[in-house]
């Protein structure tokens, strides 16, 4: 399910929890509601429609009646003994486009394909809850006896342009937490191994959106109208000399184009086009540098053309930075759990909204191996994105590592 909509998820993972033992928070207790109103939660149409489809499509109705309509979940493991309180953070959406339905394609061969469509899994998450719901279910029966706290905390809304992430930390999800661990998935790695950097991991992320007005004419009379094509690809152009002649080219960027559409038939001057642009970067003056140069760039290509623009550009997520106390936490459980070493890939220029996390608390972000060597590898938002499902069990069992390390070093 998308962001924001992930309502059949968050009952079944609740329900799957409450029978294990977990008291579980949902609905506006995990997100803060004033927050997601104004920005990107449904109306309240769709969230009728998202709670009817969940329930016709087996989901407990009591459950998808305690989200509220508010995604996410948030279960919580309290031995009663001294110690740290660890939060893990697992993401739930998908994204939103359709996997693929030919043979080959493992799921479609053995019928687990989405069954929403634009809605497919490609990143992973499916996988992570079925980490985190495996570590609480091996958890649970030791729960009195171990020296830590744990929070077990379902993020809706990773992939949306607006952080599911900082909608947590807003409603003080962390209030009471000393360490926050997030994993990801990754089929550069195989199965059984993890990988892991110090310090910057992952960008900042600034979703950018330009909206181009310009006037209609027949295209036989381009003169007699204003090309709203023209001038999103004016500002395309100028996008790539940004990069390549105002840019230090040892400086980590990527400012790609996503979408870049307009018009409807031959004949006739667009007068309406959208660009929608994702700007990456470690450094705050270069994002806001670069955000403002584009602007620039748009508004002078539509003034020219005689036309005008909306622009909007906010940092849905700023860099993830590791914690060294974690991260060396994280490779001394990795020897004693895995069947090799942790490997240190270093920072990539993805982005993750785990970054509001850590800004609040000592974090770390890692990756968890689930490539097999019976097929090519397969990169995160690939629509035939696959995993090796052993890997499951490996990055359950690191995380309960994790957890005792942490508890270890810390008394």
């Amino acid at each position: 399910e998308n962001g924001w909509r992930e309502i059949r998820t968050s009952a079944r993972v609740a329900e799957i929890l409450t029978a294990m033992g977990y008291t579980c928070l949902m609905g506006p207790d995990v997100a803060n509601v004033d927050s997601i109103i104004p920005l990107v939660r449904p109306s309240e149409a769709e969230i009728r429609a998202c709670k009817e489809r969940a329930v016709a499509q087996g989901a407990n109705p009591e459950f998808v009646e305690k989200t509220q309509g508010v995604s996410g979940v948030i279960a919580e493991f309290d031995s009663g003994r001294p110690g740290p309180i660890t939060a893990f953070r697992f993401d739930i959406d998908c994204l939103p486009y359709d996997e693929p339905h030919r043979a080959g394609y493992r799921p479609f061969d053995e019928d687990y394909v989405s069954c929403n469509e634009a809605s497919v899994h490609a990143c992973g998450h499916d996988a992570h809850m079925a980490i985190l719901l495996g570590a609480a279910a091996a958890l649970k029966p030791y729960e009195d006896s171990l020296p830590f706290r744990l929070k077990l905390m379902f993020q809706p809304s990773e992939e949306c342009a607006v952080s599911g992430a900082k909608m947590m930390v807003d409603n003080g999800v962390l209030d009471d937490v000393d360490y926050v661990l997030c994993a990801h998935v990754s089929g550069d790695f195989l199965s059984g191994t993890a990988a892991y950097a110090r310090g910057a991991v992952c960008s900042a992320c600034t979703p950018i959106e330009i909206r181009f007005h310009g006037k209609t004419s027949h295209a036989t009379v381009p003169q007699m109208g204003s090309d709203a094509i023209a001038m999103m690809f004016k500002t395309y152009s100028g996008i790539q000399l940004i990069l390549s002649r105002q840019v230090d080219p040892l400086e980590p960027i990527v400012c790609s184009v996503g979408v870049a559409k307009g018009g409807d038939v031959h004949n006739v001057v667009c007068d309406e086009a959208t660009m929608k642009v994702s700007l990456r970067t470690y450094k705050q003056e270069l994002n806001d540098f670069v955000v403002d140069r584009v602007r620039m760039l748009a508004v002078h290509a539509a003034e020219e053309m005689g036309g005008s623009v909306d622009y909007e550009a906010h940092m849905s997520a700023p860099a993830v930075l590791n914690d060294d106390f974690l991260v060396d936490c994280l490779l001394e459980a990795g020897e004693e759990t895995l069947s090799c070493k942790p490997i240190d890939r270093g920072p990539l220029m993805g982005s993750d909204d785990f970054s509001w996390f850590t800004q609040k608390r000592p974090s770390i972000y890692y990756w968890i191996g689930v490539g097999s060597e019976a097929w090519p590898k397969k990169a995160l938002h690939n629509n035939d994105f696959m995993i090796d499902e052993e890997a499951l069990l490996s990055g359950e069992e690191l995380l309960i590592a994790m957890l005792a390390k942490i508890a270890e070093k810390r008394s």
